[in-house]
């Protein structure tokens, strides 16, 4: 029977991009609900012209932005246009609904792959999800700078239920402006984080409607932001499925069924990713058999083939080669849109081409439920006034960000905490807010009227000095910035350090924030910016207890300060939570550390390396160096309890189980002597082991009247 979508006798309200609604649409096959989706949408594509299956494959400007790839509808046959780009790194971008009803933010995706936690992962997949489909389902919009309620705006961009994250590139080199976007520098461990992302967004209603569709990011080989739009890399086929493609299988293929991805800017042995058939065709819908998997461009990717490498001379040329090599969608320029069709009078590519380009699209939109009434999709009671940012989700944010930080160092006991002390909280990151998230943070994070993208606000995070402050009770707590994240400027420096004479304990808050390290620039070495490093010699010479926090992702040599303090914790961006889940931690309310999913160099490690943009080599091979470093992955065992630390740093060739290891295995993974990484992948065991050790090996310091120690207990979902 035809679709009805007669629940009620007033004109309903429709989720965004909702189809077969009209008189039009309800005449025509592909809204009959007893056919396959298959043979709808075949029914749909024999209606369509070549033009309008040009129009599903390319974005609109009228629509809002072409990054944001917005297709036109096709009146005649009563289809709705879409919008396909909604992030969802962190959080789905979006406008707030108003007061402490913004999407739910979760702490930095490297902070996350630091709980090796699955469930953590899963659970983080099942909020973006479902506050996404929630949004979608009550007309929400992206923003800020879009409207308000009462005060529309033309570039109101409504949202879909295409997911665009997890981003599960690899951290390979320090210096990479994009790290805090990806969860480490591990395939095995990047896969599984996305595996459970995909496989929770992707949860199907009782009719296989998925909650959401997941894309993943960016495939494949990106890491490098200079020259990004025309970077060439020389990778060895070893190289890639060791390192490069193994995450991608396993969120496509062998642990979950991703519905796609965006291609890289990269290119890889002189082709660009969005024109790379071997990737997108052999390896990925051949190989991996998937041939239903939907591919968009990155951001402008279909120009950027008329550069180096390939030097293409005519926008035909270019669209030709993106889609015959695999690209479904484009993205950010308009090369498809206005010379599609004369390469195809000029037989650079066929009908046929573009109808399997529109049938991925269509099919995706069809599995979403798009064309199904709304009494037979499972999700179309998720309301966004009731889901987003609700009290069950900020307490699994809280959770995931207990899960986030790694503590690294604990000598003299200092941790933890003891209320009632004084307590100075000094750094740039100490009064910091809008530092705390790191990049793709989402639309908007606290609600402001009228707020555009030239002044989003962010008064609800709550600042570190604030949470220490609320968990010291009967104490003292206060705090000065003293240095910023990156400036000469000295002249708070002696205030902040009369805070630090005064107090019992210290809280030096450094590192780099996201106006250092984003999108379209890489850092310039692995130093910490401006006058950090002076200033922590300066609190290190009053030899005051201190515990160093470390906020970022790039900026992590911290081998001349660590003598010099008696904690350090790696707190990368904790984002809306994370600041009280660092006290709670702290001051041992809670005792769930996380492990290092990243190599920490030393200093001059980069000056080793070659220029970014100019290297071949993965995060297993790497340039060999000596020093004190933090290995993947690190984290504090029961052997903290005497002051010192452990690193289960499991050499890949061996697949050594750290809990058979001897004495003399153990010592030679410590952070002294020489580190260095290894090609191979880890072995097995060491993959079950780096995924689920016991809680015993996570308790960093005894507790008072527990005698053994506190125990982690293992996440749940409330």
């Amino acid at each position: 029977m035809l679709a009805t979508d007669a629940e009620s006798v007033a004109p309903p309200v429709h989720p965004n991009y909702k189809g077969c609604v009209d008189a039009t649409s309800r005449a025509m096959q592909y809204c009959n609900e007893s056919l396959s989706h298959a043979a709808r949408v075949s029914s749909l594509l024999a209606e369509l012209t070549l033009a309008e299956k040009v129009g599903l494959i390319a974005p609109d400007p009228g629509l809002g932005s072409t990054c944001y790839a917005h297709i036109r509808p096709v009146p005649r046959v009563g289809l709705p246009g879409y919008g396909w780009l909604v992030e969802v790194n962190t959080g789905v971008a979006s406008q707030c609904l108003g007061p402490n009803q913004c999407a739910t933010t979760f702490s930095g995706p490297t902070g996350l792959g630091a709980s090796f936690n699955r469930t953590v992962w899963s659970a983080k997949g099942a909020v973006l999800s479902t506050e996404m489909r929630a949004l979608s389902n009550s007309n929400g919009i992206r923003g800020p700078g879009a409207s308000y309620p009462g005060h529309p705006a033309k570039s109101a961009e409504p949202i879909g239920t295409s997911a665009f994250g997890p981003n599960i590139n690899l951290i390979r080199d320090p210096r990479y402006g994009r790290n805090s976007e990806v969860p480490g520098e591990d395939p095995y461990h990047s896969g599984a984080l996305g595996s459970a992302m995909v496989k929770a967004m992707q949860t199907p209603d009782a009719q296989g409607h998925p909650r959401v569709n997941a894309y993943l990011k960016h495939f494949d080989a990106y890491s490098t932001e200079t020259n990004r739009m025309h970077s060439d890399f020389n990778i060895t086929q070893f190289d890639f499925f060791d390192s490069y493609l193994p995450q991608y299988e396993m969120a496509f293929s062998t642990h979950s069924k991703a519905a796609g991805a965006m291609c890289s800017y990269t290119a890889t042995n002189g082709v660009p990713s969005c024109a790379n058939s071997w990737l997108l065709n052999d390896v990925l819908r051949k190989k991996w058999n998937r041939p239903d998997a939907y591919i968009t461009t990155d951001c402008g990717a279909v120009r950027n083939v008329m550069g180096p490498p390939l030097n293409l001379k005519t926008q035909e040329e270019a669209a030709a080669a993106t889609i015959n090599g695999g690209t479904d969608l484009e993205m950010g320029t308009q090369i498809w849109n206005e010379s599609m069709i004369s390469a195809v009078h000029q037989g650079l590519v066929t009908d046929a081409t573009i109808t399997t380009a529109a049938r991925r699209g269509l099919m995706q939109r069809m599995t979403q439920g798009d064309f199904d009434s709304t009494r037979s999709n499972g999700w179309s009671d998720l309301d966004a006034k009731k889901e987003v940012n609700s009290t069950a989700h900020q307490k699994i944010a809280l959770d995931a960000a207990l899960q986030s930080m790694v503590l690294l160092k604990n000598a003299k006991s200092v941790l933890p905490l003891t209320a009632g002390k004084k307590i100075a909280v000094i750094g740039p990151g100490a009064l910091a807010q809008k530092s705390m998230v790191g990049p793709y943070f989402g639309d908007q994070i606290c609600y402001a009227p009228y707020e555009t993208r030239a002044n989003r606000t962010y008064y609800c995070i709550p600042t570190v000095a604030s949470q220490i402050a609320a968990m010291n009770d009967g104490g003292t707590t206060t705090s000065a910035v003293g240095v910023d994240w990156d400036s000469t400027n000295a002249s708070s420096i002696p205030a902040a350090l009369a805070l630090a004479k005064a107090a019992d304990i210290v809280i030096l808050v450094l590192g780099i924030d996201h106006t250092i390290e984003h999108e379209g620039v890489d850092v310039k070495d692995n130093a910490l910016p401006g006058l950090q490093l002076s200033f922590a010699a300066q609190v290190a010479a009053l030899a005051k207890p201190t515990v160093l926090v470390l906020i970022g992702n790039d900026g992590t040599d911290i081998g001349t300060i660590t003598p010099g303090v008696d904690a350090v914790v790696r707190a990368f961006y904790p984002a809306t939570h994370g600041n009280k889940a660092l006290a709670t931690l702290l001051f041992g309310k809670a005792n769930t550390w996380g492990k290092l999913p990243v190599t920490m160099y030393p200093a001059g490690y980069d000056a080793q390396l070659p220029a970014m943009g100019d290297r071949t080599g993965t995060a297993y091979a790497m340039v060999r160096t000596t020093g004190t470093i933090y290995l993947f992955p690190c984290l504090l065992t029961r052997n903290s309890y005497y002051g010192t630390y452990l690193l289960l740093y499991l050499l890949r060739r061996t697949g050594r189980d750290a809990r058979t290891a001897t004495t003399r295995d153990r010592r030679r993974s410590t952070p002294s002597g020489t580190g260095s990484r290894s090609r191979r992948s880890p072995s097995r065991a060491v993959r079950r082991l780096l995924m689920g050790l016991p809680s015993r090996w996570s308790a960093p310091w005894p507790t008072r009247g527990r005698g053994a120690g506190m125990r982690s207990s293992k996440y749940t979902m409330p």
